[in-house]
C-alpha cells in the first residue's frame, strides 16, 4: 500500500537521475529543541522509520548519495524512510574509481593542491573533505565542486595556527560513491 505524505523530488545531473525522498508521515508527538530544529518522538524513541519499497522509474547502479553506500544494480529498493529525514538516492552508471594525488608533505600556512580522476570524462558532483590530525572533521576546509571533465583540483589552504602532524584528505564523487583519500603531513 502507498506511503502517505512522502515528497518525492527527481533531478537529473549529467548521466545520473536522482531521486530523493521526504518522509513527512508524523503520527507521533513533536517537539521543537532549543535551536528551533524539530524533534520527532514516538514510543521507540525520538525518531520514527518506515519500512518502505521503492519503485525506481528504471534500473540503474544505485547509490545513497548521502552516505556514498552503493544499493546494487535495481529497479526495486527496499529501505528504511526516516521522519524529517531526506533520503537521496543516484541511480546511473556503474562505480568508477578516483584517484587523488598531492604532496606528502608541505608547510604550515601555505596553500596545497591535490588532483582528483577519474578513467572517464564527465560532470561530476565531487565533495571534499578534510581530517586533522586528531581525527575530527575540519568543516572549514571542505568544499563541493562541480566538475566537467576527467580530473579536478582542490586547494587545501592551511593557516599558519593549524597543528602540525598528519591530515587527511578525502575527494568523493557524490553521486556514484566513489572516493579516494591521501594523506599529508603539515610541518
Amino acid at each position: 500500500r502507498p506511503v502517505k505524505q512522502v515528497r518525492v523530488a527527481r533531478y537529473r545531473f549529467a548521466g545520473h537521475e536522482v531521486v530523493a525522498l521526504l518522509s513527512g508521515q508524523l503520527d507521533v508527538k513533536t517537539s521543537f529543541g532549543r535551536d528551533g530544529v524539530t524533534v520527532y518522538e514516538d514510543a521507540e524513541g525520538r525518531v520514527v522509520r518506515h519500512e518502505v519499497d521503492i519503485a525506481l522509474p528504471r534500473t540503474a547502479h544505485v547509490t545513497n548519495a548521502r552516505t556514498g553506500e552503493a544499493l546494487g544494480e535495481t529497479a526495486r529498493l527496499r529501505t528504511t524512510l526516516t521522519a524529517g529525514d531526506a533520503l537521496v538516492l543516484s541511480l546511473g552508471p556503474e562505480r568508477t574509481p578516483l584517484r587523488l594525488e598531492g604532496p606528502a608533505e608541505a608547510r604550515r600556512g601555505t596553500a596545497v593542491a591535490f588532483t582528483a580522476t577519474a578513467p572517464n570524462p564527465g560532470k561530476r558532483l565531487l565533495r571534499w573533505h578534510v581530517r586533522g590530525p586528531d581525527g575530527a572533521f575540519r568543516p572549514e576546509y571542505a568544499r563541493v565542486t562541480v566538475e566537467a571533465g576527467p580530473s579536478a583540483t582542490f586547494a587545501l589552504p592551511s593557516a599558519l595556527n593549524d597543528a602540525a602532524g598528519e591530515y587527511r584528505v578525502r575527494v568523493t564523487d557524490v553521486l556514484t560513491g566513489a572516493s579516494a583519500e591521501t594523506i599529508l603531513r603539515l610541518e
